[in-house]
């Protein structure tokens, strides 16, 4: 039998490897993907809150996802590489803090007190933040048209959640504290969320994504671990817990092992301010499922805020073509 050449030899060994760039290499597609993946989330998570707290719903979640992680990322022939420094060590810890411990817990407690849908929206101004903080933190420049593409896109969510397309109970009188409180505690996850983006970019030169994911995520449910052990449980109906372990484990194997896995590594290959714009598909991907699953009305605002943020979208991107000068001809004799 032919003896295969080191090349070819090499290229076997590495075919398990091999499979994760089947995935787009463009940071911005890649970014699209985890968001796409990300806007069914809400629906999911609000499936867990029926029968656990946030903290343990968020727990259990990336306990799971971590499980997988462990299983997954050897079958691909990809190993875990630990941070060499106290200084990768404490942007780890940043990261499980902020994208982990506090994100999560901030959202899903808020989503107990606002429609999901509301969620989503005010989760829209995550994209701002990093603009900003990547224009303090890492000293990128803040372009016009972006700026202009993520007002856009925050129009468009408003569109999405105006009060014609939620229940009237939601902007009673009476719910007003609860709605204060839903988007207080949203806010303060998107705050979070966009915290994450600016410091997993910096530790993606000195950390490859999968390990980035992996440590983080061990971080964020050290944090949560706790919080979830001492939290109360209500009690639920059997067929609950069965659609709320399905949705945990579709949380946990997409929404994070997956999606946070080409996020991250979106992140090491473009910078922050490239991808932001990709946060806004989770909105109406969110109340697309709302309608298609929870037979929400489709109205005019729907589809009209859903066609402003894929143009938010498409404008973040869109680079206008340089204009050619034709030469003239010189003269032949």
């Amino acid at each position: 039998m032919e003896k295969l050449s080191k090349p070819n030899a090499k290229l076997l060994r590495s075919a398990p490897a091999l499979r994760v760039y089947l995935l787009p290499r463009s940071g911005f597609a890649l970014a699209l993907l985890a968001n796409l993946i990300w806007g069914t989330s809400f629906l999911a998570s609000k499936v867990t809150l029926t029968v656990w707290g946030p903290f343990t719903a968020s727990a259990l979640r990336f306990a799971a996802a971590i499980a997988g992680m462990l299983i997954v990322l050897p079958a691909l022939g990809l190993s875990i590489q630990v941070p060499r420094s106290r200084a990768v060590w404490w942007k780890v810890f940043l990261i499980g803090l902020s994208g982990f411990g506090l994100l999560y817990p901030l959202q899903l407690t808020g989503m107990t007190a606002i429609p999901s849908s509301l969620s989503a929206a005010i989760m829209l101004t995550s994209p701002l933040f990093v603009l900003v903080f990547a224009s303090g933190f890492l000293s990128e420049a803040l372009p016009s048209q972006k700026l202009a593409a993520i007002g856009i896109g925050i129009v468009g969510g408003i569109m999405l959640v105006s009060p014609g397309n939620l229940s009237a109970a939601a902007w009673s009188v009476a719910a007003i504290p609860q709605l204060l409180k839903g988007f207080t505690l949203t806010l303060a996850a998107s705050l979070s969320l966009a915290v994450s983006v600016i410091v997993t970019r910096s530790a993606t030169k000195d950390l490859d994504s999968r390990s980035l994911t992996f440590w983080s995520m061990c971080v964020g449910e050290a944090l949560l671990l706790p919080l979830a052990l001492g939290e109360k449980h209500h009690p639920s109906a059997s067929h609950d817990m069965g659609m709320a372990i399905v949705a945990l484990v579709f949380l946990a194997l997409f929404c994070s092992v997956f999606a946070f896995l080409i996020w991250n590594r979106a992140l090491a290959v473009a910078s922050p301010q490239e991808i932001a714009s990709t946060m806004h598909v989770k909105t109406p991907v969110a109340v697309l499922l709302g309608i298609a699953v929870a037979g929400e009305p489709l109205t005019f605002a729907i589809a009209a805020g859903t066609l402003l943020i894929s143009f938010a979208v498409w404008l973040s991107q869109w680079q206008p073509k340089p204009a050619t000068i034709s030469q003239p001809k010189e003269a032949t004799s």
